[in-house]
């Protein structure tokens, strides 16, 4: 009965150190989100839309467009994130009236092997009731040399919905 015991409890201990737990592989490609601050507010209250990137191989440079109704949003500011170093955005930017916020950032220092994090923030003002839909259009992202950031022609970014109510 013990010899038993023992070969039971060794074969155990045998399955049970041959048991591995399935590592789900990091998902290494480049993205990109814009995300709002609410998805509904107050008409007059202020809307925070962060750009956030993950992923982006020794990403130098950084454009695109946010898209917005300009009948019911005005651009009030942007504010440079944590995915540059020591990063460059223009200063005295002027903003079109039209629904558009062109940005546009930089690497001024050391350029990262992989960069994570917020590019940049754009606050809104709500300046009229109803719904709108936000996007980014022309996006550039690209290394030190010139050349697209590995992942870029497979990139999309989804755009979101916000409305603005009474």
């Amino acid at each position: 009965m013990t010899e038993r015991f023992i070969f039971c409890i060794s074969l155990l201990v045998l399955v049970l150190s041959c048991i591995k737990e399935e590592e789900i592989p990091q998902d290494t490609s480049l993205q990109i989100s814009l995300t709002a601050s609410s998805s509904e507010l107050r008409l007059g209250e202020p809307l925070t839309v962060d750009i956030d990137v993950k992923n982006a191989d020794s990403l130098f440079a950084l454009s695109f467009e946010l898209h917005y109704g300009p009948a019911i949003f005005e651009t009030e500011t942007i504010i440079a994130g944590d995915l540059f170093i020591d990063p460059f955005l223009p200063i005295n930017q002027k903003f079109l009236s039209d629904g558009e916020v062109p940005v546009v950032l930089g690497e001024l220092d050391s350029i990262q092997g992989s960069a994570n994090g917020r590019a940049c923030s754009i606050i809104l003002t709500s300046e009229a009731v109803g719904t709108d839909f936000l996007y980014i259009r022309s996006l550039n992202m690209i290394k030190e040399g010139g050349s697209h950031i590995d992942g870029f022609n497979t990139l999309s970014v989804e755009p979101i919905e916000v409305k603005v109510l009474q």
